[in-house]
């Protein structure tokens, strides 16, 4: 249980912790997980006793924000399974916290993708919901508004590798490709280059070696 004060206890974060193997199937998996359960209270609880920023806190780069972005890929098709708004935003304040502590930002950009979609099929306003999580989140603020202000084309689940699968509670959203191609990191790239308040070190990279990401 989340302590009253909204800071989470080391114990309230087992959930985001595992074995390789126990990751890889969670990934996988096509159907409601006990974890999802559990990452949901977790979530549920630390938003509503303002305990995010403590939230960012515990987390590091790895395993933990690792778990929390693909929750959020999940909560993006359980949220048009059982149509729940309140599943599908808490999907977005996950993506929040994980984005911060990302190792890998193009793996944040596909679960917006798939969040973003989501909130279409739920017949919500994508761009007012994601604005709610930056506010909620100020740290993950810019990386929201960037999404925000991409061509439709770049917010698209194609330009991501999904696809949408099924219907009803067989829906889902799934990637053929578990990772994103070199060349769609490449576009990725092209099209961040303006904006240095996320992509800043990639451009410098590119700059001193255009053979880098080769």
């Amino acid at each position: 249980m989340t302590s009253l004060i909204g800071k989470p206890e080391a114990s309230d974060l087992a959930c985001l912790t595992g074995s390789a193997q126990d990751i890889r199937a969670y990934e996988r998996s096509i159907t409601h997980e006990t974890r999802d359960s559990e990452i949901t209270a977790l979530i549920a609880k630390v938003e509503q006793r303002n305990g995010l920023a403590a939230l960012i806190a515990m987390i590091e780069p790895g395993q933990r924000s690792a778990i929390l972005n693909i929750y959020a890929q999940r909560t993006a098709s359980l949220a048009v399974q059982h149509n729940d708004q309140s599943l599908l935003r808490l999907g977005l304040l996950a993506l929040a916290v994980a984005s911060v502590k990302t190792e890998d930002f193009r793996d944040n950009l596909a679960t917006q993708a798939l969040l973003w979609r989501s909130t279409e099929l739920l017949a919500l306003n994508p761009r007012e919901e994601f604005e709610r999580a930056a506010a909620r989140v100020p740290a993950a603020a810019d990386f929201f508004r960037e999404w925000i202000d991409r061509p439709p084309d770049y917010q698209a689940l194609s330009a991501m590798g999904y696809r949408e699968s099924g219907t009803g509670d067989t829906f889902w959203f799934e990637k053929p490709s578990r990772r994103i191609s070199a060349a769609a990191a490449w576009r990725e790239m092209e099209q961040s280059a303006s904006k240095p308040s996320l992509f800043s070190r990639l451009r410098e990279r590119r700059r001193r070696d255009p053979k880098a990401d080769d």
